[in-house]
């Protein structure tokens, strides 16, 4: 009797189990059912009828994303809660957008980025600024480069199409008219998203590629270390610059030729030197395939 006592009262684990992941599931029910309903909004968002949104449609559908990027930061480090959820959203499927749990927190940059299909170009202009003030930026950047990479007709005859045209217009002429959010685009997104986005947007890829010599420049050699090393803390590191100009000439013709003619052109205005180390394009040349 008294060991009993000592032990406390015995506990069937097997059963508790169970019990437990049935009452998580069930109060992650609302949250679930939450989900989905914004993933209706986004979906409405991607097509014409977001033109006809008052602003009340507007500052609802902008709450469900505040929501949803509140559950999103309660949940991202709870492995358990997450990977359920994340379970929940590939089972149901949902627009581009919304298909995984991190998707959650750029929700209301999606919705904003949406509106502008149907805004005036100074309006649309305005809109972007004011999400580029408020950030977070890495948000607004990544979505940018979600959007651009939306398969859109560029002589659309739907009203979608045209919405989705004239969004993917306005967030090019934003980030090639500004140096610094083209900048800091380029510098956010992956080697191989930026190389995709290049292959679909001549006008983004001239002004990528532009951006990637020089930042070239920026480096300069150490004998003793027998590399190219950058000058200053926030200059891209060679490996890096390697690995973003790889992957673009991996990408779909012409854009290896344009890479490679780019850079032949200035090892040749830089003394077209074929000994390693004298001249950033000849090692840049050599460090590519087709270069050397």
């Amino acid at each position: 009797m008294a060991e009993h006592a000592k032990a406390g009262p015995r506990v069937d684990v097997q059963s508790v189990a169970p019990r437990k992941a049935r009452a998580e599931a069930a109060a992650m029910e609302p949250l679930v059912h939450h989900m989905e309903r914004f993933s209706e909004v986004l979906a409405v968002s991607c097509g014409p009828l977001v033109r006809s949104w008052d602003a009340t449609t507007v500052r609802r559908a902008l709450q469900w994303a505040r929501y949803l990027l509140h559950v999103y930061r309660r949940f991202a480090g709870r492995s358990r809660a997450r990977e359920a959820l994340e379970r929940r959203i590939q089972s149901w499927g949902g627009p581009p957008g919304l298909r995984s749990f991190a998707a959650l927190e750029f929700g209301d940059a999606r919705l904003r980025l949406h509106e502008l299909g149907g805004a005036a170009p100074a309006a649309g202009r305005e809109l972007l600024e004011t999400l580029w003030a408020r950030g977070p930026r890495e948000h607004v950047l990544n979505v940018a480069g979600e959007a651009l990479l939306r398969d859109v007709d560029p002589q659309p005859a739907h009203a979608a199409d045209s919405a989705g045209a004239k969004e993917t217009q306005e967030l090019l002429r934003w980030l090639l008219d500004s140096p610094e959010v083209l900048t800091a685009f380029c510098r956010q997104l992956s080697a191989v998203r930026l190389a995709s986005l290049a292959d679909r947007h001549p006008t983004l890829s001239r002004a990528y590629l532009g951006l990637l010599t020089a930042w070239a420049t920026q480096l300069h050699y150490d004998l003793q270390k027998g590399s190219w090393v950058p000058t200053q803390p926030e200059d891209v590191p060679w490996k890096e610059l390697c690995l973003r100009l790889q992957s673009l000439c991996q990408a779909p013709p012409p854009l290896q030729e344009e890479v490679l003619e780019t850079l032949r052109t200035n090892k040749a205005l830089d003394g077209d030197f074929e000994v390693p180390g004298m001249s950033i394009w000849t090692d840049l040349l050599l460090a590519l395939p087709g270069g050397a």
